[in-house]
């Protein structure tokens, strides 16, 4: 287990856990990062933010997909970029590498 902060670029990562508070944790399910969920990551060394794509393929655990709003299918598999410090709250798993 290791910080996005850490994983290498191309990994295929799952998101083990999302140490934050309540409102961070939310917004990164809004954008589609939540436990289990994975994550390839397209930039995560050198300056700037870390830039992870969203994989399609999990959902929110104990949501059923009717409750999910449109705007979280738009997100799947796009990029989102994080800051050092969010992408330090994300704990992740190396499951591949692409």
């Amino acid at each position: 287990m290791m910080p996005l902060a850490f994983a290498h670029e191309g990994a295929v990562v799952k998101v083990l856990q999302v140490k934050a508070g309540r409102g961070l944790a939310r917004r990164l399910r809004e954008l589609g990062i939540f436990e289990n969920q994975l994550l390839r990551v397209v930039k995560s060394r050198g300056p700037g933010p870390t830039i992870v794509e969203v994989l399609c393929g999990s959902v929110p655990q104990g949501r059923p997909s009717c409750v999910l709003t449109s705007c979280y299918y738009h997100r799947m598999g796009g990029r989102i970029l994080l800051g050092f410090g969010i992408s330090m709250k994300i704990l992740v798993e190396e499951v591949g590498n692409q």
